[in-house]
């Protein structure tokens, strides 16, 4: 389903990202699905719960870890044995950071491992929130792509056609 249409919650769709079919977290669990992924390995924050719901409520497994980088390397062993892509998903700031170097490990071994930050509410970014920090920056010598989701059009298209 594709739609123009700005994302605004209508009356009957509050504006709560866990429950709003059309924002962008809602957009991404979807995202997930449709490619099979069955299970997300995380470490779950306040930045990634609306995904985190979503995921859940469309049958994605969630592995709760206790450390972020464990999670991406977690999602790299499932890669390594099942052939498919994996996901790591953690919370902004910190959480973020600390997946740098099992996203970095990924990278050289050419597994394929998708990990999901979550970043602060768009009204808030730049204006210091908590763990507003330059995320898609600070990938650039762990990982080959990245990109910043704010919306389900920006992210459809993100994904859907990575730069080469």
């Amino acid at each position: 389903m594709t739609s123009d249409a700005p994302m605004r919650p209508t009356a009957a769709e509050p504006n709560d990202l866990n429950s709003n079919e059309r924002s962008c977290a809602a957009w991404i669990a979807r995202f997930l699905q449709a490619r099979g992924i069955d299970r997300v390995f995380g470490l779950q924050g306040g930045h990634i719960q609306p995904i985190w719901d979503h995921a859940a409520r469309l049958g994605i497994r969630i592995v709760d870890v206790r450390d972020e980088g464990a999670a991406v390397h977690m999602a790299h062993a499932h890669a390594e044995l099942t052939g498919k892509p994996a996901v790591a998903m953690v919370t902004a700031g910190p959480g973020v950071t600390n997946t740098v170097t099992a996203i970095a490990n990924a990278s050289i071994a050419r597994i394929p491992v998708l990990l999901i930050g979550g970043c602060p509410p768009r009204p808030q970014v730049n204006m210091g929130p908590l763990q507003d920090i330059p995320h898609t920056d600070m990938a650039c010598s762990a990982s080959p792509r990245r990109w910043r989701a704010s919306s389900d059009r920006t992210t459809s298209g993100s994904i859907a056609s990575p730069p080469a």
